[in-house]
């Protein structure tokens, strides 16, 4: 661990540098340690949209639905960062789209961020529009607070409920406690 915390492994993973990740776990290095803004090097790499890497980590007994550190799973990492070869890979891994987290799941997370392609992916999955959590409350909630009149086209036409509440009440009261006509 360097002096700010981070593992070799967490720094090489976010960076996106293959080789590094590769020699340092036939090293034996460690993948469960919590550091960085990211929390493990798996987040790392999904924040950072590194396919290759994600694939390499999750050969290991690591799991695609781990919550810790501040971007929850895997799946919300790379959906807040708007990367959607890498939502993609691990869905097909078997990242379950559903897991409620203090932040919210990977749709609202990426509803919030305006991120439609990785939006509509998430729903052919089956994520729940209306699933509660997070400080913006459901996707809906969460786009239209943010202005993301794209992606809340799409969430009504796939059946998001208008009249869910959350934190700004339903998504009317939210996109006009943001200044959003």
């Amino acid at each position: 661990m360097n002096k700010c915390g981070h593992t070799g492994i967490y720094l090489a993973s976010a960076a996106g540098r293959t080789g590094v990740v590769k020699n340092l776990l036939q090293l034996g290095a460690s993948v469960a340690v919590e550091c960085g803004h990211h929390g493990t090097p798996l987040k790392g790499a999904c924040a950072n949209d590194h396919v290759e890497i994600v694939r390499l980590l999750l050969d290991l007994p690591d799991d695609v639905n781990t919550k810790e550190g501040p971007f929850g799973t895997p799946l919300r990492a790379a959906s807040l960062m708007g990367h959607d070869s890498t939502v993609r890979t691990l869905l097909a891994l078997g990242a379950e789209v559903n897991t409620i987290e203090p932040f919210g799941d990977a749709l609202p997370a990426a509803a919030m961020k305006g991120h439609l392609p990785i939006a509509t992916t998430l729903n052919k999955h089956n994520s729940n529009l209306n699933n509660h959590g997070g400080y913006l409350g459901i996707a809906l909630q969460a786009a239209t607070y943010r202005g993301r009149y794209h992606v809340v086209k799409a969430l009504l036409d796939a059946g998001a409920s208008i009249d869910e509440r959350g934190l700004f009440g339903d998504a009317v009261s939210a996109a006009v406690s943001a200044g959003n006509d």
